[in-house]
């Protein structure tokens, strides 16, 4: 079985931790969009999801490893003092964390491809950890798109709610 990585946020993580046995929402563009006026999947056009059903995701986070602490640490854990009371300083990107340091591991258990501006409260809550009731659907959608905006707009394709992209959305349970 493959191992694929995915870098979770601070919210993500606190609501992996908090809520076992519970089941996550991932929301991930994908790099080759359809042409202008073709839906996914029509023919002609075949894209592969980047997480099939049954994959086992390692999720990365912030991370440090220094010599003064002597083991890995996570920023999501809170500030690391060093015994001296200096504050570390030495966070590193998810994107560099190595396989031995993830602590949590996930499997696809649902795997779909939808326009960013279809998912629903229901779906957005469970990205979320959020109890869902229909009547905060909209303020569901207005933290969504913010926390889209905020995580995507600074990649490499810089993709925004307003560009309304192709996204895999995937459901992870722990395992």
């Amino acid at each position: 079985m493959n191992n694929y990585y995915y870098n979770l946020d601070a919210q993500q993580i606190d609501y992996w931790k908090l809520n076992p046995g519970k089941s996550m929402v991932i929301v991930i563009p994908l790099p080759e969009q359809p042409p202008v006026g073709q839906k996914y999947g029509e023919t002609g056009l075949s894209m592969t999801l980047l997480y099939p059903l049954n994959t086992r995701m390692g999720l990365r986070e912030t991370w440090t490893e220094s010599e003064r602490v002597g083991h890995y640490s996570y920023k999501t854990d809170g500030d690391i003092y060093y015994p001296d009371g200096e504050l570390c300083k030495c966070w590193r990107s998810a994107q560099s964390m190595p396989v031995e340091a993830i602590r949590y591991w996930g499997i696809v258990t649902g795997a779909g491809v939808d326009k960013v501006q279809n998912m629903t409260g229901l779906e957005i809550s469970h990205m979320f950890g959020i109890n869902y009731l229909s009547m905060i659907d909209n303020l569901l959608k207005i933290i969504f798109k913010n926390w889209f905006n905020n995580r995507y707009s600074k990649t490499k394709k810089k993709w925004t709610w307003e560009d309304n992209p192709y996204c895999q959305i995937a459901v992870l349970r722990k395992g």
